[in-house]
């Protein structure tokens, strides 16, 4: 498992609030440059393939199946999903509650609406391919479902969050994960500290603040405000996933 995360670093190093919580916002996210790109506006959060989907429009959108034992679901109205967000939370999730059982199942706030478009209180979650997602704090403990609760360096339950994290990267379809840099430094040097990876590899998933073309990398965490409560997902799509179940 391990051994299949570094090669995926070598690849993409090259390359408490409410359930409404607005995410992401052009000009505040480290996007340096990238409005002045090829990529255009559209692209300036990630690097969702437009030629394959959208992320202002959810076409044939699948609605995250009701699973209490791993997860728990704010609201099943703004729980649909492109097929590659529905695989990498539900493939995440099971490996989660298989690697530390005794942790609290996930909490998913806001994905998109069925047909997608614009989601009260946020700025993307409009194609399917943007979720929020609670962090473990200490004893792999998820908030409840009346909101994400503050989480820092002190409070955070290193080793779930990184299990949980590790599993997400290794489906291979994460675009960026959103976070408050606080926590990002702290894992990376968490991971290095106790063996999970090397400074390089951590560096590439956990980038400092500041590093060039950020945008244009992916699956690595990104610094965005208000985001010291839960995590940020986007995913990449195109791919045909089956069986999401």
């Amino acid at each position: 498992m391990k051994q299949l995360l570094i090669s995926m670093l070598v690849l993409t190093s090259t390359s408490a609030a409410a359930p409404g919580d607005i995410g992401p916002q052009p000009g505040i996210l480290d996007t340096a440059g990238a409005s002045d790109s090829s990529l255009g506006r559209d692209l300036m959060f990630g690097r969702t393939p437009t030629e394959h989907c959208s992320n202002q429009v959810l076409r044939g959108g699948v609605q995250m199946p009701h699973r209490p034992e791993l997860d728990k679901l704010w609201d099943n109205k703004k729980a649909w999903a492109t097929p590659e967000m529905a695989h990498a939370v539900t493939a995440s999730a099971a490996e989660m509650a298989w690697l530390m059982p005794q942790a609290d199942p996930l909490i998913i706030g806001d994905i998109s609406h069925r047909y997608g478009g614009v989601l009260s209180g946020h700025k993307s979650h409009r194609g399917g391919v943007d979720a929020d997602i609670g962090i473990y704090s200490v004893g792999g403990k998820q908030p409840d479902r009346g909101g994400f609760e503050t989480v820092t360096p002190q409070t955070m339950d290193y080793e779930a969050n990184w299990l949980f994290w590790r599993s997400l990267l290794e489906t291979g379809l994460v675009d960026r994960i959103l976070l408050d840099q606080k926590l990002i430094d702290a894992m990376r040097e968490w991971t290095v500290r106790e063996g999970e990876l090397s400074e390089a590899e951590a560096l590439a998933v956990f980038p400092v603040r500041g590093t060039p073309r950020i945008w244009a990398m992916t699956g690595v965490f990104q610094h965005a405000i208000n985001h010291h409560h839960h995590i940020h997902l986007r995913v990449l799509c195109g791919d045909k996933i089956e069986n999401i179940n």
